[in-house]
């Protein structure tokens, strides 16, 4: 039968949104990103960068794929991986921080809230590195050709890590622990980390969006939910910085 739903104003305007230029719209969000970005203050020598924009070491030695999926637990796949050593790193930092676009001599263009040391590369942050990093993330919250290791348990020094100050992945992997990663996870239907899954269709094979992955479902922890905001974090630093992490989502 007819169904009947009744006008408002945020219907009518999606109703609408093909009206506009794809232009405005770009004018618009270019310049509430402008708006709301973080001003960083040059340094003396126009060759140093400014203290604000502090270096971050990753190593990205033992985050590799092959020895993340060889991980006992969760707790301690996030605390190797990129993502959990960056979470590490800039949990504290306050939101304006992460709204900071920097653009220093040296950096090949490109415009930053943060330099990367990598441990045990000879490499030099001109830029590469720091779009690397986003990179890894996104790869390694997509990884689900990987079989994961099974385990007993979350190992006993999670929880000492954490009252230590220094283990905020080992945390927010206790919920995921707890919602079985102790039975391990097999190809293709888990993720190196827990934040997100493989959709239905990609598990099933069957109709469209096979290449799409969702949010994991259930209840959250706090420290999961944690992490998810951290998430949004980084998206929101790559877009201000011109770079696309690639996450397929719906």
């Amino acid at each position: 039968g007819l169904s009947w739903q009744p006008l408002c104003t945020a219907r009518r305007l999606r109703s609408s949104r093909r009206l506009l230029l794809t232009s405005t719209k770009r004018a618009f969000w270019d310049s509430l990103l402008t708006t709301t970005t973080t001003p960083t203050a040059l340094h003396h020598d126009e060759y140093e960068d400014p203290r604000e924009v502090r270096t971050i070491k990753i190593n990205r030695v033992k985050a590799t794929p092959q020895r993340l999926a060889a991980a006992r637990n969760t707790s301690e796949r996030l605390k190797s991986s990129v993502f959990g050593q960056l979470h590490r790193e800039m949990r504290t930092w306050s939101s304006a921080a992460f709204r900071r676009a920097y653009l220093g001599k040296g950096h090949g263009g490109q415009r930053r809230a943060f330099k990367v040391k990598f441990l045990g590369e000879g490499v030099n942050d001109y830029g590469g590195p720091y779009r690397a990093v986003f990179e890894q993330v996104t790869d390694e919250l997509q990884a689900d050709q990987l079989a994961l290791s099974s385990a007993a348990g979350p190992s006993g020094g999670g929880a000492a890590e954490e009252k230590a100050g220094g283990g905020a992945g080992s945390a927010a992997a206790a919920g995921a622990d707890a919602n079985g990663d102790a039975a391990g996870g097999s190809l293709g239907t888990r993720c190196l980390l827990p934040l997100l899954v493989p959709g239905p269709n990609r598990n099933g094979q069957v109709g469209s969006n096979q290449d799409k992955f969702v949010l994991a479902p259930g209840p959250a922890s706090y420290p999961t939910q944690e992490l998810t905001h951290f998430l949004g974090k980084l998206v929101g630093m790559s877009v201000r910085h011109g770079l696309q992490m690639g996450l397929d989502l719906p």
